[in-house]
């Protein structure tokens, strides 16, 4: 009677874990791109996506992607297909598709000193899209880096214009994260998980 409740037990739990696996994945925290709101060392529960489009994302989720040689970057979305992003000064404008003009996504101020990257004090703000709010990591000591700014044809420096089936992702840490300012926009079919809502954080 034992034997067969532990062969039970062990085929229940297999079967769980093929499940969680499924739909779940565990994401381990490699750099600090995603500061303040993911630590370097941590573990974020995401969930996967099977085959993702465009009406599986919405603006600010923190997704998991692989990008050419690398594999399982963390940012958060930006843009959508079909958006115009602007990046000047450090400031995020943002025209949604088939918007009749830029909005302007404000660095409120939250705090200052609190987290720091490479010896420089970090500001603490709050950005706000479509009503989703989040935290991000300033310094004004970094300059903004344009000349490495990626450069879409037909477009100023600092200005993308979203293509389809694309998003544009920015890191937390916005002086300190390699997100589409740089690499440029992300198939959404290599999206591989997205957060579960405001994320499960280990």
């Amino acid at each position: 009677m034992k034997t067969h409740i532990t062969r039970h037990s062990i085929i229940v739990l297999a079967i769980a874990l093929l499940m969680f696996n499924w739909y779940f994945v565990p994401v381990f925290i490699e750099s600090t791109s995603m500061k303040p709101t993911l630590n370097e060392g941590g573990i974020i529960l995401m969930r996967r996506l099977t085959n993702p489009g465009p009406e599986s994302l919405e603006y600010t989720d923190l997704v998991m992607f692989d990008y050419k040689h690398k594999r399982n970057v963390l940012k958060r979305v930006i843009g959508m297909p079909g958006d115009m992003i602007m990046f000047d000064n450090k400031t995020i404008y943002l025209k949604k598709v088939n918007s009749p003009a830029f909005i302007e996504i404000t660095n409120s101020l939250i705090s200052h000193g609190k987290y720091n990257e490479s010896g420089y004090p970090l500001s603490l703000y709050e950005n706000e899209i479509n009503g989703h709010k989040f935290k991000v990591a300033i310094t004004g000591v970094v300059p903004q880096n344009d000349n490495n700014f990626f450069l879409q044809e037909n477009m100023p420096v600092g200005q993308w214009l979203v293509p389809a089936k694309s998003i544009f992702v920015m890191g937390d840490n916005r002086d300190f994260s390699m997100d589409s300012r740089y690499i440029g926009f992300i198939d959404i079919k290599c999206v591989v998980a997205k957060s579960l809502g405001d994320g499960l954080f280990v």
